[in-house]
């Protein structure tokens, strides 16, 4: 790690857990070596979300998508030469899409919406939105396991311009629901379709 102090400036990592002895778990960083620790310890390669922890992010690889990642070298033929490669995701025998094992999942897309609105609303008071699916309420079990499910669209809205614009968490989470309960649709698209709907999750 980056030890410069023209360059460096404390950085604590939010989603590591906390450790008594602070000056070790979160040294000097600089704006690079956070974003690397991000990258290697937390990030998801399949679908960018962050996870808890190193660890956290291997269950996330097997429950959400179906795959583990195998270290042992392997060789791929590219034109005439054999190259050898080292690790990859391989699937995992006997997965289901968990989200297709949800019980009370709502199939018209306006009451999906209004079923997602609340967890929403909860992940969005977040500094990193993905936080709010680390311990979600028993009641919203459900809605925590179909977010993360389809977080990369959440990721895709949260870059657009109409997403930053938008003014207070409950319309932000109204057009997060909406693009959420169309996930292999474009934002524009998903709010198009469902916008003239009040999302309420009391109605």
């Amino acid at each position: 790690m980056s030890k410069n102090e023209d360059d460096a400036k404390v950085l604590d990592c939010d989603l590591c857990p906390p450790d008594p002895d602070h000056s070790k778990l979160c040294p000097t960083w600089s704006e690079v070596d956070y974003a690397l620790h991000l990258k290697l310890m937390h990030e998801c390669e399949l679908c960018r979300m962050l996870c808890q922890s190193y660890m956290a992010r291997e269950t996330h690889y097997e429950r959400i998508h179906g795959k583990y990642f195998s270290h042992e070298e392997w060789y791929e033929i590219v034109g005439s030469e054999v190259i050898p490669r080292y690790g990859r995701f391989l699937p995992l025998n006997g997965w289901r899409n968990p989200v297709e094992l949800l019980a009370d999942l709502p199939t018209d897309p306006v009451d999906l919406c209004r079923w997602l609105y609340p967890l929403c609303v909860q992940m969005l008071q977040f500094k990193r939105p993905e936080a709010g699916l680390f311990s979600p309420p028993s009641n919203l079990s459900g809605q925590a396991l179909y977010i993360e499910t389809n977080f990369a669209a959440f990721l895709d809205l949260s870059k657009t311009t109409r997403f930053k614009r938008l003014k207070g968490i409950e319309a932000r989470a109204r057009l997060m629901a909406m693009v959420l309960a169309l996930p292999t649709f474009s934002p524009g698209y998903a709010e198009q379709k469902l916008r003239d709907y009040w999302i309420d999750e009391s109605r």
